[in-house]
C-alpha cells in the first residue's frame, strides 16, 4: 500500500513540476496584428483571426508560414459563430502551433476580396526562448 502511495505521489509531483510554461497556450487575434509574441519551447500558439465574410473576404490563409523549425503548425481550421450571434458574424479562422525551438520567426495571414484584389493582411512576429 506505501509503494502505490508514495509512487502516486512522486508522479503527482513531477507532473506538478511540469506545469511551468510547457503547455501553456498563448492565444492572441487582431490586436497583435503587427506585434511580437515572447514565449518558451513547448508552448503553444493559437492564432483567431475573425472572418470578414460580411465583407466579402475569403477566410484567412497563411501567406508566410512561420519557420518550422521553430513553430510547428499542428491544426488549422475554420471555427462557425456561436448559435444566436446575428447577421454578420462569419466565425474565426484559427491556427495553432507549438513552438519547438529556440529562435525568432514571423507569420502573416491574408484575406482576400476576390473581385478587387483588396487584401486584409495580419502579420506577427515570434520569438521563442
Amino acid at each position: 500500500m506505501h509503494r502505490i502511495v508514495r509512487w502516486w505521489s512522486i508522479a503527482l509531483a513531477l507532473a506538478a513540476c511540469g506545469g511551468s510554461s510547457h503547455g501553456r497556450i498563448v492565444a492572441v487575434g487582431e490586436e497583435s496584428n503587427g506585434g511580437t509574441i515572447v514565449m518558451d519551447v513547448g508552448e503553444q500558439l493559437t492564432l483567431a483571426l475573425t472572418s470578414h465574410g460580411d465583407g466579402g473576404y475569403s477566410n484567412w490563409t497563411l501567406a508566410s508560414p512561420p519557420a518550422s523549425g521553430i513553430l510547428t503548425l499542428t491544426s488549422s481550421g475554420h471555427q462557425p459563430p456561436p448559435a444566436g450571434s446575428g447577421v454578420g458574424n462569419f466565425g474565426t479562422d484559427v491556427f495553432e502551433f507549438q513552438a519547438v525551438a529556440a529562435g525568432g520567426t514571423s507569420a502573416v495571414a491574408t484575406a482576400v476580396r476576390s473581385w478587387s484584389g483588396e487584401t486584409l493582411t495580419f502579420s506577427v512576429t515570434v520569438t521563442v526562448h
